[in-house]
């Protein structure tokens, strides 16, 4: 089940966020050689915020009103992606977050692009500012880079409720 929310972070708080990822000199992006894998021909900025077993990032405390409302008990890996305008979409292929049968993943979406989230049964979700897209961790979905904007910045949550 996909369940896509408009609206979903309050504005200032939204807002809070959004101007750290973008107006900060030092909130720190780092170039990756791969989307869903090393060398896999595709390159974004990634600011990995949680992984194996704790924070990596000071920005994981501002990310606590997005835990509460996702209900969260159990974070197993969160990170921002940020791909650079593109000169067509570019679907960056089918992958899974994760393969726990009880894992979720919540994409929150900072700015409004053509680029977009492609399920494998078809179904695109676009890129709007502050729409939540969450569903089950090992559902294969791909991202799209975006052509009508400087950058696609997506933060992606991986979790257990």
């Amino acid at each position: 089940m996909i369940t896509v929310i408009d609206n979903y972070l309050p504005l200032e708080v939204y807002e809070h966020l959004y101007d750290h990822m973008v107006n900060d000199d030092h909130f720190m992006w780092v170039w990756s050689n791969g989307v869903n894998a090393y060398k896999d021909g595709h390159k974004q900025f990634v600011h990995t915020i949680y992984n194996e077993y704790k924070p990596q990032s000071w920005f994981f405390d501002h990310l606590t009103p997005i835990f509460e409302k996702l209900q969260a008990t159990s974070i197993i890996r969160v990170k921002l992606n940020l791909q650079p305008r593109d000169v067509e979409n570019t679907e960056q292929g089918l992958h899974i977050d994760n393969e726990s049968p009880t894992a979720k993943t919540a994409i929150i979406y900072f700015g409004t692009n053509n680029g977009y989230t492609k399920f494998a049964d078809g179904q695109t979700i676009e890129t709007v500012a502050n729409r939540a897209v969450i569903f089950p961790s090992s559902y294969q979905h791909s991202g799209a880079t975006c052509t009508d904007a400087s950058e696609r910045i997506v933060l992606n949550i991986n979790y257990h409720e």
